[in-house]
């Protein structure tokens, strides 16, 4: 469900335990096309780099293990660091929608202020 796609994030990043959900529902609140798309979008390029790397992956394996037993290990390194930069993707995108909803006082602006 689209309205939940944040609720993780509102978790871990902004300290929403209890009203996490509701949270994850007030960021995409009249915006539900532009966060479904985004992560429609998303979704199937991470499906595409995905499939690419574990081809990529089982042939180099295929090929270089017998050579070297060790590809193994960092062919799977390589696997983890893409899913972490798929994960990054996501924070920022949450941050992103997180922002146009809820803007924050930049602290120089704040210090003009008082």
């Amino acid at each position: 469900n689209t309205y939940l796609a944040f609720t993780n994030y509102a978790i871990s990043l902004r300290s929403r335990f209890v009203d996490a959900i509701s949270y994850s529902f007030s960021l995409v609140h009249g915006q539900w096309g532009k966060v479904f798309s985004r992560l429609f979008a998303l979704s199937l390029i991470g499906a595409g780099i995905n499939f690419m790397a574990n081809m990529a992956s089982g042939i180099i394996d295929a090929i270089l293990t017998p050579i070297l037993p060790v590809t193994a290990a960092i062919t799977g390194l390589i696997s983890v660091f893409i899913s972490y930069a798929w994960t990054i993707t996501f924070v920022v995108m949450f941050l992103h929608f997180d922002y146009i909803r809820n803007p924050r006082i930049q602290v120089g602006q704040q210090k003009k202020q008082n």
